[in-house]
């Protein structure tokens, strides 16, 4: 059988929309307990179908048989969900997809999600790093383009300095931005030496796991510039929940006065300051379990739920059809 992959786009919008909800309806009628419906999810998925961040699965009838909607920005995409029709699951349908995602968007430098216990085994298999929160909630990233390497000690040059609650060895510490602020020289830092090119891009990006609240210094020279938090320092800064990752590949200052001489030892002047919009860690919701949630606004959003991608203790023997194989459109 000859799956295909399809990306949403303005032409094919209105006839993949309807199948979908069409799909999701008719499992919510039949489902048990143990199958879950995305039907009280119907808004978000049409909004993303609208902004044509979706793509679907279908067979050789044009059925739709999985899809998958998400939010991207600044380097990052996260997965909202991802539904596979019970019938196809354990053949690959998930991997296809993703591998067709990355394929498109060849500029993306992390993808993310928040699966559950159950289901790590398949981010596993693929190559995702783990994480868990303070709350024990597990989640998964996975960098898709090389990034700095940090170094344990200040060298010369523009470098940026950080230090995050995920870097406390001992969970119990409780360590603080102020308090690292207070006496840096105290706290293990890591150091990121990064080139600028005349449009403040960074040669190399800076992918780290990060928190919201962690402390970032900026040097030149071994001379500390400014410190402070991401969100006071730069526009375009992701580092949101309890555990989740700091992606720099533009330098966007919020006060490009504290930063001249640092932009003017990296470029010959300093161009029009500019602002990109930060992005917020959306939760992943599955066929596995459900989520009353309100309306999709935007990607802006922050949608809390324990999820899962695909529903593990489902007896492997029950499907040993042959893999199928996909092309993407």
């Amino acid at each position: 059988m000859l799956n295909r992959i399809k990306f949403i786009d303005e032409e094919n919008n209105s006839e993949y929309t309807a199948k979908v909800l069409a799909w999701i309806e008719a499992n919510n009628k039949v489902n048990d307990c143990a199958e879950i419906s995305f039907w009280s999810n119907r808004k978000i998925i049409v909004s993303a179908f609208k902004r044509c961040e979706a793509m679907v699965v279908v067979n050789n009838q044009d059925e739709v048989i999985a899809y998958m909607i998400w939010s991207a920005s600044d380097g990052r995409l996260h997965i909202d969900i991802v539904e596979v029709s019970k019938e196809f699951r354990r053949k690959g349908i998930f991997k296809a997809m993703i591998t067709a995602l990355t394929e498109k968007f060849n500029d993306l430098l992390v993808l993310s999600a928040s699966p559950i216990q159950q289901s790590m085994n398949v981010f596993k298999a693929l190559g995702w790093e783990m994480v868990v929160d303070k709350n024990g909630n597990s989640k998964c990233y996975k960098i898709l383009r090389p990034g700095l390497f940090f170094q344990n000690t200040l060298p010369d040059g523009l470098v940026i300095a950080i230090f995050s609650k995920t870097d406390v060895v001992n969970p119990n510490e409780y360590v603080d931005y102020y308090r690292v602020k207070e006496r840096p020289n105290h706290y293990v830092l890591k150091y990121f030496q990064i080139e600028l090119d005349e449009e403040r891009k960074l040669k190399m990006p800076i992918v780290t796991l990060f928190h919201v609240d962690g402390y970032v210094g900026i040097y030149l020279n071994k001379k500390l510039i400014t410190d402070g938090k991401t969100k006071h320092l730069f526009t375009n800064t992701v580092a949101h929940d309890d555990i989740s990752l700091l992606i720099l590949e533009r330098i966007s200052p919020c006060n490009l006065e504290l930063l001249t001489d640092f932009f003017a030892q990296g470029q010959k002047k300093p161009p029009v300051t500019s602002s990109k919009k930060s992005v917020s860690s959306i939760s992943t919701r599955s066929a596995a379990e459900p989520d009353n949630q309100s309306d999709h606004p935007n990607i802006k959003r922050r949608l809390r739920s324990s999820s899962a991608f695909f529903k593990l203790h489902e007896p492997l023997k029950q499907h040993q059809a042959k893999s199928p194989s996909f092309f993407s459109s």
